[in-house]
């Protein structure tokens, strides 16, 4: 997930700047990732099993 930041946050200070769908594809996998990690710690501290996505 940090990488995924990493990536994200070296994409709006490049020069030149990217294109929006690059930015989004970039900004979405830190989405993903947070996402991902929230369910995992849910489960760990809740005992809740993340909703499946579809």
């Amino acid at each position: 997930m940090a990488a995924a930041n990493v990536t994200a946050e070296r994409l709006l200070q490049a020069n030149p700047p990217p294109g929006a769908e690059q930015l989004h594809a970039a900004w979405s996998a830190v989405g993903y990732l947070a996402n991902h990690w929230a369910d995992l710690v849910a489960e760990v501290i809740d005992g809740r099993r993340p909703v499946p996505r579809r």
